[in-house]
């Protein structure tokens, strides 16, 4: 499959996880009034999870030669990097823009998601999803 190809399911993957995402972080927010980092980290584990089973077997088929657990851990650990660039990001709209009252905050998180994917993508496909 050409690199293209793995970075299109890649992000169709990524469009059902930040669903799940954002719901999660919606639910979070708006009734039980957590803080939209911790909304965003509890979003972000959840559809972890989902993307990881999907990425492994639809985006990336082929390329899994670790175990399930060893590829699992590798994915967690690749996909922190985009979770850092997305609170970054979310921080510098709470504290720069201001942008977190109402429903600034779903913007704020979907920015935030946005610049963590290519991030995301690289350490899936060459530390979680590689041949070696």
């Amino acid at each position: 499959m050409s690199p293209r190809q793995e970075f299109f399911r890649f992000c169709v993957v990524g469009g059902l996880g930040v669903a799940i995402d954002m719901l999660v972080v919606i639910i979070s927010k708006e009734y039980f009034f957590l803080d939209t980092r911790l909304c965003a980290c509890l979003g972000y584990l959840l559809a972890l999870h989902h993307n990881f089973i999907l990425n492994r077997f639809w985006s990336f088929p082929g390329l899994h030669q670790k175990t399930l657990l060893l590829s699992y851990l590798w994915y967690w650990l690749s996909c922190i990097g985009g979770l850092l660039v997305r609170l970054i990001v979310i921080q510098i709209f709470i504290s720069v823009f201001i942008i977190d009252a109402g429903w600034g905050y779903i913007f704020s998180n979907l920015s935030g998601i946005a610049a963590g994917t290519v991030v995301n993508f690289i350490g899936a496909k060459y530390l979680a999803f590689n041949r070696r």
